[in-house]
């Protein structure tokens, strides 16, 4: 979660705007090229991820509010007064919490019943995180028409990477232990035919299920 909001962080403007193109049902994509650069970014957002970084949020926040109103309870029930152990304490909670700590302003200050623990929610930051929830950028040097047509080779490129991965896991291409060269071409061609059958066999069972959806 951390790494992906580092990534999206020069985005950020662009998250909060609401001109997404909508190409599928739960995907929407938005092209943009950097000035002065060959290379052009997609911006991804799919309404499932989104729901999924939603929920890790959700619990994440219960997790650090826990944490934050046991910290306030011992302080003022007295049992926790020192303001260097206040501070320390304040320190592992937000350690122990880094994905979510920075939506919170968090200080130890004096008041007259002692140190206390003085709090509140940055609501610029949870916007600009909740902007980049189910967002994901990609990165490219083709040239297409528009953001769909980028997105979908990239859907290509990912089908071609995990047709090799078959080749040398399930349809075991690979290694290679024929010393002639016809047995080498002849397990190549097995192994192709194999990855075929797959692939008809994944087309015609889409097919069916848009045929008759209930299968």
């Amino acid at each position: 979660m951390g790494t992906a909001r580092r990534k999206l962080k020069q985005f950020e403007q662009e998250l909060l705007k609401d001109d997404f193109e909508k190409i599928r049902p739960e995907v929407e994509v938005k092209q943009i090229r950097i000035l002065g650069g060959e290379e052009t970014y997609i911006l991804c957002r799919t309404a499932g991820r989104k729901k999924k970084e939603e929920a890790i949020r959700s619990r994440l926040v219960a997790k650090i509010e826990k944490a934050l109103r046991g910290l306030e309870k011992r302080t003022a029930e007295g049992k926790l007064i020192d303001r260097d152990k206040m501070l320390l304490r304040l320190g592992r909670i937000q350690a122990s919490h880094p994905q979510v700590a920075d939506l919170y302003e968090m200080a130890v200050k004096d008041s007259q019943e002692g140190p206390r623990l003085v709090r509140r929610q940055k609501p610029e930051q949870q916007q600009s995180l909740e902007a980049g929830e189910g967002a994901y950028p990609l990165r490219t040097n083709l040239s297409a028409d528009g953001a769909a047509d980028l997105w979908k080779k990239y859907l290509q490129l990912t089908e071609v990477e995990a047709a090799f991965r078959t080749l040398k896991s399930e349809l075991a291409i690979r290694p290679l232990f024929h010393q002639m060269e016809m047995r080498v071409k002849a397990h190549v061609l097995v192994a192709f035919l194999g990855y075929a059958l797959q692939v008809t066999l994944k087309h015609l069972l889409k097919r069916l299920t848009e045929i008759h959806p209930q299968c």
